[in-house]
């Protein structure tokens, strides 16, 4: 593979997060300059435009992964649809790499050319001990089944060996599976030097789909990725239908699986499993309500526990409810339990993303920038930013989060509630930087949020409502904590525009949930509606003594 390859940038990473990738020899392609086109600017977001829509005969882009190699090098990947956008159609792999952390990048490189057919998914995986790179991706036929291929590149991404299949791993499979596909985005290395890469699983696609039995699994490798097995494939008694999963490892060592659904709420929620064993064998899935409806294609996920021991998980996802708009940061302090603030990285249409942290504070992220309608990739861009960017000065490496960590977006948290869920309303003013929108109809409609404090101590609450802008609201409300009533009747109208109320000390321990409701008291100030607006619960810690 020949290229621009400068000095690398030292990063270091303690844990591994790896992602797509596809090969064959890499060979230049005829993208203008070894730096890349800004596609514009910002106070700590640092947008590239990586590739386009109409270079080399490419129609679309629409699977991502970036990865960080163990010399820092930033290797950016995806899928260029050559002629048509379908999924089986011919494509190229794509690949690019940057040695400065994000801000200019080589030229772009071919993996796969599409003259060999549907290549799909690359999927890379870096072992940070070695610097051996691996990345799995698939061939399609026509959607009946692929063929699953390897190669490995010990240079840094600059050249990559011949390709090996790895279809057998999944040969005789008690369900019947003929179609795989890796991914997408990065496999991750485990605290233990363990390697693992998800893969996504069905019958062919002339079975009717509700028989396809759409599925997700790992495979693992014990030896930086010479050899490879077959591991724990996710249980999904509800038939829920799994597919396009994202991998990460916690602090605690557990391994969690968020994949897209495959079943009739595909577009609105995602499914979370969790593995104790390394992804030898998995809990089975269940529906996650901590995001609020949205487009479940595949969104990023990253984890990583910093210098100071301190845990972080990034999440991004388009959010303005399921039409892919609105590209949105999270962040988490305990495991993706719940999610305490975030930020729009792109206000423009968006889809597949892939997330990577490059140290303690700093992260990039990859994805498509979209059109005005339909799911085509206009733009490819590779967004960097730093946690000071991301909470506005709430967060940084150096100061840690402080009381940050027990500030929760109400958005972020696991719901249950009496009303249909709305989409999600972004308020950069709001204390989680998004407002939850409750449109009870009638008196007791409830929206119920569960909390898992990281400390045992007494804790004042505090609630902060939001006064309706645009939508119908500002009804009355009362706050029930674990099923006893706090304080007094709240006018959620009287907010300008917010309304922090305290709700009185209540102790809680560490690790239990805590279980707060809203209910519709009162009809708002027009006489008319019972919706309300909440923005961010506080657990605002006081002293024992």
């Amino acid at each position: 593979m020949t290229g621009r390859h400068g000095t690398p940038m030292r990063i270091t990473r303690r844990q591994a997060i790896g992602a797509g990738l596809g090969a064959t020899v890499a060979v230049m392609t005829a993208t203008p300059s070894a730096t890349a086109r800004t596609a514009g600017s910002g106070d700590g977001l640092e947008p590239t435009t990586l590739w386009s829509r109409g270079e080399n005969g490419w129609v679309d882009f629409r699977v991502h992964a970036v990865d960080v190699t163990s010399a820092g090098t930033l290797l950016a990947f995806s899928e260029a649809r050559v002629g048509t956008s379908a999924d089986d159609g011919p494509k190229d792999l794509v690949l690019r790499r940057s040695t400065d952390g994000g801000r200019a990048w080589g030229p772009t490189t071919y993996i796969e050319s599409h003259r060999g057919g549907g290549w799909a998914n690359p999927t890379p995986v870096v072992d940070l001990r070695t610097g051996r790179i691996t990345v799995f991706y698939a061939l399609n036929a026509a959607g009946r089944s692929s063929r699953v291929f390897r190669r490995v590149s010990t240079d840094d991404g600059l050249s990559w060996s011949d390709p090996a299949e790895v279809t057998d791993l999944f040969a005789g499979n008690e369900h019947g599976w003929t179609f795989h596909l890796p991914g997408p985005g990065r496999g991750i290395q485990l605290a233990d030097g363990r390697l693992l890469v998800e893969v996504w699983h069905r019958r062919s696609i002339d079975v009717p789909a509700a028989d396809r039995d759409y599925s997700v699994s790992v495979v693992h490798s014990d030896d930086g990725g010479r050899t490879w097995a077959w591991g724990g494939v996710v249980p999904d008694a509800a038939g829920l239908g799994l597919d396009e999963a994202r991998v990460a490892q916690l602090a605690t060592g557990d391994v969690i699986v968020n994949s897209r659904l495959a079943s009739g709420v595909s577009n609105t929620s995602r499914a979370v499993a969790r593995s104790r064993d390394g992804g030898l064998t998995f809990i089975g899935a269940v529906v996650e309500t901590n995001i609020a409806p949205h487009a479940g294609i595949a969104s990023g996920l990253a984890a990583r526990v910093d210098r100071n021991g301190v845990e972080r998980v990034v999440y991004t996802s388009p959010v303005k409810g399921t039409g892919r708009d609105t590209l949105y940061a999270r962040i988490s302090y305990d495991g993706a339990e719940s999610w305490s603030w975030g930020r729009v990285l792109d206000g423009a249409r968006a889809g597949y993303s892939d997330v990577v942290w490059l140290d303690d504070s700093t992260l990039l992220v990859l994805y498509s920038r979209l059109g005005g309608s339909g799911v085509e990739t206009l733009d490819v861009v590779a967004a960097r930013f730093d946690l000071t960017w991301l909470t506005q000065g709430r967060d940084d490496v150096d100061g840690g989060p402080g009381d940050f960590i027990h500030t929760y977006q109400v958005e972020g948290l696991r719901t249950e509630s009496t009303v249909p869920r709305a989409p999600m309303t972004i308020d950069p003013a709001a204390g989680g930087s998004a407002v939850t929108h409750v449109p009870a109809t009638a008196p007791n409609d409830a929206h119920a949020v569960t909390i898992v404090p990281a400390v045992s101590r007494p804790h004042l609450l505090r609630c902060r409502f939001r006064a309706p802008d645009a939508t119908p609201g500002g009804a009355d409300v009362v706050v029930e904590v674990d099923g006893r009533r706090r304080g007094g009747v709240v006018a959620t109208s009287g907010a300008d525009p917010f309304l922090d109320v305290d709700l009185g000390i209540i102790s809680v321990r560490a690790g239990r949930p805590v279980r707060v409701a809203f209910l519709a008291a009162g009809a708002g100030p027009t006489g008319d509606s019972h919706a309300f607006q909440i923005d961010a619960i506080s657990l605002v810690p006081r002293s024992s003594g």
